[in-house]
């Protein structure tokens, strides 16, 4: 079983999942893994920007692992550590 986190639970995982490139993106990391055994360590997705929202980069993780925000810009993926 495949289980990735989101630093923050409130967010629309498919928002970021379906965003342009970032749905091909977990697509080829995930099939790497499976036909080839390179389970992935970090993949940061994004989002585009909408009326409401900035564009949003974030970090998934396998479990138990977790993105862990450590200042900067709460908006891009290089603001978290993962661990």
């Amino acid at each position: 079983m495949v289980a990735l986190e989101l630093q923050d639970p409130t967010m629309a995982t498919t928002s970021f999942v379906n965003a342009t490139g970032s749905g091909a993106k977990l697509y080829g990391a995930l099939t790497d893994w499976v036909e080839n055994g390179n389970s992935p360590d970090r993949i940061d997705v994004s989002a585009p920007a909408t009326p409401s929202a900035p564009t949003s980069t974030r970090p998934l993780r396998l479990y138990p692992a977790k993105a862990t925000f450590i200042g900067g810009n709460p908006q891009a993926a290089s603001s978290y550590t993962c661990a």
